[in-house]
């Protein structure tokens, strides 16, 4: 809240700001306050609120390359589509020091109720000398 003490002029209004940060997807907050007269009578406040979890889907749960010779390569793409009313982040990550697949932009974020292209580079070393 912008503010938690403070005066009221007679017969005007006072405008509070109130921010609300989710802890957890899919859950609905509750918080009850009073706001107390200096006569010692109190108004209850009830704020509520519900947080909504990202709806994130794949054209593709599997991409095949298919066969390809060492130092060549190949492109495929597929989409991720947010069915969130809420921007959705997201990372590949890759522990592997000798992949040979590089994903284009790993690190984005995905506008609410939009698609996001993905593509992916197959590039295998050749081994031996």
């Amino acid at each position: 809240m912008s503010q938690t003490h403070g005066k009221i002029k007679a017969n005007s209004k006072e405008e509070i700001e109130i921010h609300y940060k989710p802890h957890i997807n899919n859950s609905v907050d509750n918080h009850a306050y009073t706001i107390m007269s200096n006569a010692g009578n109190g108004q209850e406040f009830i704020i509520r609120a519900t947080t909504e979890s990202l709806k994130i889907s794949s054209t593709s749960s599997q991409i095949n390359f298919g066969d390809i010779e060492s130092k060549n390569y190949v492109t495929r793409s597929f989409y991720l589509q947010n069915q969130s009313k809420i921007d959705a982040k997201f990372e590949f990550i890759n522990d592997s020091k000798t992949n040979v697949f590089k994903i284009l932009n790993p690190i984005g974020k995905i506008p609410a109720e939009t698609t996001r292209k993905i593509t992916i580079i197959f590039h295998p070393v050749e081994l031996g000398p």
